[in-house]
């Protein structure tokens, strides 16, 4: 990869400014939108555009925590735009796989439900299905080779480098490692909710594993950043992000090591790996921790998540064709309730606001999950379940309140024309 340690610097530097200035992450903001606008404008192929698209879901959470002044749904439009213009440019004749514009017909029957017409919150609900449902689209029809896809990865990871530079920086600062320390100074996540900033240093734990795999020359920094990432996702005390990570990492790992000629060596390096993690490693970090790192990742209480999944099936009940309509099913817990929080689980969510039309939705991912698990072989098919794992976890704790399970589904149904010798030892 051309100029490898130049922009892990420049994404340094870029984390620096961020936190020197909200105007530096504005500039961020609308200079990677402007590029990516401007390639699918005026390339001849989709890549460069792509590039962008996948450097967005990894800078939209440092443009969120470090208040940027840009609307909040500005990464999901901005990959929803670029998507919209490689739609118009190079024809929707050419696209043969349309499976991604049925769910985003499918979002429009629940507005006869709608009282009221609410941009914002109809915007918080269906800007992330709408994002997926193009990129499937996008995604879909792509053929994608090693040497794309490792650039692709790598464009995502550098921005959760920037995130994992702050987060670090601020944990050494406040000097402490438990509960109180990330859930209510929020230290351990540079002042970032915890939920979400777990969430995309997992997403940089698969990047890097998955990279490691498919760039040898610098497996080793990957490998490094990887058990970086790892330590501080921990340190979040938020477990959705670790787990599912490390649930999509065991798909990849059992099915890119049937296609590895060297398994032998590859399974003693995990369990060694793992063994050490295990019985030393982690027990280190929970005595700093004072035994609320255990505490925390042992228990298997869902942070009150079940009451949410509770409320929304039972709005289900009430409405079973058409749903509450998009952005209602919080008023609908504020009004039994009192509860004010947003949804955590897409698929409950999807099924309140959307009814029957939502459940399709819901079938449509389980079915074409099924069909990308049973169309690929080997490498493609490790890399792809785990692309999927991933995301669909990703949506069961955190919705799809970032572009980043959006557009990493959609990855997923690629067309992956995986070539060996590209392959970079």
């Amino acid at each position: 990869m051309k100029n490898f340690h130049l922009l892990i610097l420049i994404q340094l530097l870029v984390a620096l400014l961020v936190n020197f200035h909200p105007i530096f992450t504005t500039l961020h903001a609308l200079i990677t939108a402007g590029f990516g606008i401007y390639f699918s404008l005026t390339d001849k192929n989709t890549h460069r555009s792509l590039i962008v698209i996948f450097y967005i879901i990894g800078s939209e959470l440092l443009w969120r925590g470090f208040k940027a002044s840009i609307f909040w749904e500005f990464g999901k439009y901005s990959v929803i735009v670029i998507l919209l213009i490689l739609m118009n440019r190079f024809g929707l004749s050419k696209l043969r796989r349309k499976s991604g514009f049925l769910i985003v017909l499918l979002l429009l029957p629940s507005f006869v439900s709608l009282e009221e017409f609410n941009r914002q919150d109809i915007a918080h609900s269906i800007s992330g299905p709408f994002c997926m449902g193009l990129a499937m689209v996008i995604f879909s029809n792509n053929i994608i080779s090693i040497s794309q896809l490792r650039t692709y990865c790598f464009a995502a990871l550098m921005p959760i480098i920037s995130l994992f530079a702050l987060t670090f920086y601020s944990t050494i600062q406040f000097g402490a490692y438990d509960m109180e320390a990330a859930y209510i100074y929020e230290a351990t996540t540079v002042g970032i909710g915890p939920n979400q900033v777990s969430n995309i240093l997992g997403l940089g734990i698969l990047l890097c594993f998955l990279l490691s795999i498919l760039d040898k020359r610098y497996g080793d920094f990957y490998r490094i950043i990887g058990l970086l990432l790892f330590f501080q996702t921990i340190l979040t005390f938020s477990r959705g992000g670790l787990w599912s990570a490390l649930i999509a990492i065991i798909f990849a790992i059992v099915f890119t090591m049937k296609a590895s000629p060297r398994k032998s060596k590859f399974l003693l390096g995990l369990v060694t790996f793992s063994g050490l993690l295990y019985f030393y490693i982690i027990p280190k970090i929970d005595d700093l921790s004072e035994g609320t790192l255990s505490e925390r990742y042992l228990d298997t209480d869902l942070s009150r998540r079940e009451f949410l999944i509770a409320s929304e099936l039972n709005a289900f009940r009430e409405n079973p064709i058409f749903g509450l309509g998009p952005g209602e099913s919080r008023k609908y817990r504020i009004q039994i309730s009192g509860s004010k929080k947003h949804s955590h689980t897409e698929y409950s969510r999807l099924m309140s606001e959307h009814g029957l039309f939502g459940i399709s939705i819901i079938l449509i991912l389980f079915f074409t999950t099924v069909k990308t698990f049973s169309s690929n072989l080997g490498l493609s098919k490790g890399i792809s379940i785990s692309f999927a794992i991933w995301s669909l976890l990703f949506m069961f704790h955190s919705a799809t309140r970032l572009a980043a399970p959006c557009v990493i589904f959609a990855l997923s149904l690629s067309r992956f024309n995986f070539n060996k010798k590209e392959l970079i030892n």
